[in-house]
């Protein structure tokens, strides 16, 4: 009976070091894994900061032809006549209907 109880413990105890053993394995990979994954966000963080840089984007606007108006013109949309709360289409589309269709 003694033999028995010490057999159930030695089963038990190597049991519960291999359990402790895998997760402590586990526990290394997922540090490995979260400092990776922090260095990339890192990385993709300086990515993001020098893409949405002004300087960067005025360059992008230029090599794309695109320049600074001449004269700046601010419209106000009121609402269309004819019908309540303005034209059924929204503001955008009195403005198209203010500026023209070509625009």
């Amino acid at each position: 009976m003694a033999i028995l109880l010490v057999g159930a413990l030695v089963v038990g105890i190597v049991s519960t070091q291999a359990l402790v053993s895998q997760t402590s394995f586990h526990m290394q990979e997922l540090s490995k894994r979260t400092d990776a994954l922090q260095r990339q966000y890192g990385r993709l963080r300086l990515q993001m900061a020098e893409a949405s840089s002004p300087a960067r984007i005025e360059r992008q606007a230029r090599a794309l032809g695109l320049r600074l108006p001449e004269q700046v013109q601010i419209l106000t949309v009121r609402d269309l006549p004819g019908e309540p709360g303005g034209h059924r289409f929204g503001k955008a589309f009195a403005v198209k209907a203010v500026l023209g269709s070509d625009r």
